[in-house]
């Protein structure tokens, strides 16, 4: 239940800076990343969104904070999407005063290693986006249509939301405080991916800061990936609802 990353939190003084790591059947992959994680310097936290998974990531999650206080848990009934769960990290960071929440897949797809060059950016930035499309960062590992989809879904987001941003699409982002705060309050409508999009869109109505950084961006480590079909429709439908919806 949603409560028990509440209770997690009463065990540990919390750092100021959280790595949330929404999840759904990423047992394989969830060890391997909170180690990476947790053997970096700056002492981060991390906070595992768990969406009720069937292959008992849940159970590992709880393991593996039962063995540190640094890693909390957040267990959700079902499968509510993406977008619901960067928020709900969002305000289990700000709640346990978190200076910063970085948002990153459980895959390790992610590298963690850029996790400080991030942590820094954003005391100076109210948002950091690792850009995938930007100078020196890159698609590893995927065909060639999957990097033309994905330039071409980028430039169809510039031109429908009037946003800079070379990378709309990019999970892999750090929140400071003010922006955690701005966009917790927000009536965000995404559930799945298309929320990163609609979280840009208004930061920037809201007059918020915002920086690139280049990121290596790789095949998963283990399991299947969770974006469908109805996730890319929903991508190409939404950025004009929200563009509407604020006039």
């Amino acid at each position: 239940m949603m409560g028990q990353a509440h209770d997690a939190l009463g065990k540990h003084h919390a750092g100021s800076v959280w790595v949330v790591l929404p999840t759904y059947n990423e047992a394989d992959n969830l060890p391997l990343m909170i180690e990476a994680v947790l053997s970096l310097p700056g002492g981060f936290d991390v906070l595992v969104v768990d969406d009720n998974s069937s292959d008992g990531t849940g159970e590992v999650a709880d393991r593996l904070a039962r063995a540190n206080p640094g890693v909390h848990v957040l267990h959700r009934t079902g499968k509510m999407g993406l977008g619901t769960a960067y928020l709900a990290g969002m305000r289990c960071a700000i709640e346990a005063g978190a200076r910063t929440a970085i948002t990153m897949d459980a895959d390790l797809s992610h590298d963690p290693g850029l996790l400080p060059q991030m942590a820094r950016l954003a005391e100076r930035f109210d948002i950091v986006v690792g850009s995938r499309l930007a100078k020196g960062g890159g698609l590893e590992g995927l065909s060639r249509l999957r990097r033309l989809f994905s330039i071409a879904a980028n430039a169809y987001l510039r031109l429908v939301l009037r946003v800079r941003c070379s990378d709309f699409t990019s999970g892999y982002r750090a929140y400071g405080a003010r922006a955690m705060r701005a966009l917790a309050a927000e009536g965000i409508t995404g559930k799945g991916h298309a929320v990163l999009p609609e979280l840009l869109f208004r930061a920037v109505r809201r007059g918020l800061t915002m920086t690139e950084i280049p990121i290596r961006f790789r095949r998963r480590h283990a399991g299947r990936s969770k974006v469908g079909l109805r996730a890319i429709f929903e991508s190409l439908i939404l950025p004009w609802r929200v563009r509407l919806s604020v006039r």
